[in-house]
């Protein structure tokens, strides 16, 4: 497990070197913000919002690799 957290982790700093935006989109920034009742957000709230989409969909990225790859063994 923890050779694939390493080789994530690589991934996703060669990501965001290249300035990748993966699992970054308006929908997600603002699915963010709609759960944290924010209806009007301010520049900083949607910054916030948009790193915070960002991490969801890596967690979400790590678990489904993480099974994929125990399923295949």
């Amino acid at each position: 497990m923890q050779n694939f957290r390493d080789q994530f982790t690589a991934m996703r700093q060669v990501c965001e070197q290249l300035g990748l935006t993966l699992g970054q989109s308006k929908q997600g920034a603002r699915a963010v913000l709609k759960r944290e009742g924010v209806t009007n957000p301010t520049s900083e709230q949607l910054n916030q919002a948009n790193d915070k989409a960002a991490e969801e969909f890596f967690a979400i990225l790590f678990v489904y690799r993480a099974i994929d790859k125990n399923m295949a063994k």
